[in-house]
């Protein structure tokens, strides 16, 4: 804390992307923690203007990119099945994120990926169709109940459904779903682009 390390490019992309779902969601994303509870991140998190340096602000804070990794690495895989011949390929990360990739070259259909989005309360669950498109789910109930803090409070959120949000960037999604489980409804400051279900 109080001080900046070098960092490279692609970390400092992140970073720089972590600063504007925070920013967008109106802190409701957070990737900087204080023990088990998230702190907002433009009071936790300090990057110089070219982005070659970060730091931390406060004494017993750490960064936590847990909420964006599975989506970010996912975005990896996507740029190296990119650059090959490929069918199609469906990700899934536990059950919080996945990314349905279709056909790139050839004659072949491209694959549409239908997934059911749980929503916890028993009722039917909703049907999304993924192609070259990825979804991130979040909630605050099954195997890890009231998980989700909101960095603004650093207590539980206090919403109790299933969030999803649907776009071509699974690291965009991921960050988003949790914005908003602790938000509890889309803000209208989120991308048009993104398809969301709360």
């Amino acid at each position: 804390p109080g001080r900046r390390v070098p960092v490279d490019a692609e970390l400092s992309g992140l970073l720089e992307r972590c600063v504007e779902y925070a920013n967008a969601s109106d802190e409701a994303f957070s990737i900087v923690r204080r023990g088990a509870a998230f702190v907002p991140m433009t009071t936790g998190l300090a990057l110089t203007a070219n982005g070659a340096q970060a730091g931390l602000v406060e004494p017993g804070t750490e960064i936590d990119l847990g909420g964006v990794a599975k989506g970010y690495t996912f975005d990896l895989v996507r740029e190296a099945f990119e650059e090959l011949a490929f069918v199609g390929a469906f990700l899934h990360g536990g059950t919080s994120t996945i990314l349905g990739l279709g056909a790139r070259t050839g004659d072949c259909a491209t694959p549409v990926w239908s997934v059911e989005i749980d929503p916890g309360d028993g009722s039917p669950p909703p049907t999304v169709r993924l192609n070259n498109r990825a979804m991130s789910v979040s909630s605050q109930h099954g195997d890890r109940p009231r998980h989700v803090i909101d960095p603004r409070t650093g207590e539980s959120a206090d919403t109790f459904g299933v969030a999803a949000c649907i776009g071509t960037s699974a690291e965009e999604t991921d960050a988003w779903a949790t914005a908003l489980t602790v938000l509890g409804e889309r803000p209208a400051s989120m991308p048009r682009h993104l398809t969301s279900v709360v």
